[in-house]
């Protein structure tokens, strides 16, 4: 991931829960690959921006208390000026019928961010660790759209 990138990012994959144990609200469990993770809605003040972009809410998944996966929550029509912002070297597409535009952006040794534009205007930053399945990363990004 790129230095910029990772400037951006308020949440860092593998902090622990007590870091902001006192601004999440659990919002439910997901079982993945025999692996359990507890989302939590951020309702912390300090959501401000990304890359200039209103972040409209913040869901994060915890695995045994260490962060595993953030999701960004981006309102308004900034597909394409959010993925030339973010500049990651690699672009792979992911299919879905649930999202138009999904797309894998980056991948490393043990982290992927991907970029999700769904019918709603709302597009989701995803920073996670590798292990977590796609489906589940959409069983949670429809999760967040139907929470206020």
């Amino acid at each position: 991931m790129n230095k910029k990138l990772q400037q951006e990012l308020k949440f860092k994959i593998g902090e622990q829960y007590g870091k902001y144990e006192f601004e999440l609200d659990w919002v439910t469990s997901v079982v993945d690959n025999n692996l359990r993770y507890e989302v939590y809605r951020y309702i912390g003040k300090d959501k401000s921006s990304f890359f200039n972009f209103e972040i409209h809410k913040i869901l994060l998944a915890y695995n045994c208390d260490f962060l595993t996966g953030v999701f960004y929550f981006i309102k308004g029509d900034c597909y394409s000026e959010l993925i030339e912002k973010l500049n990651l070297k690699s672009n792979k597409r992911i299919k879905s019928d649930d999202f138009k535009n999904p797309v894998l952006l980056s991948i490393t040794s043990n982290q992927r961010i991907i970029v999700i534009k769904n019918s709603e205007n709302i597009m989701m930053l995803i920073v996670s660790y590798n292990e977590i399945q796609l489906e589940t990363f959409f069983d949670i990004n429809n999760l967040g759209l139907n929470i206020g």
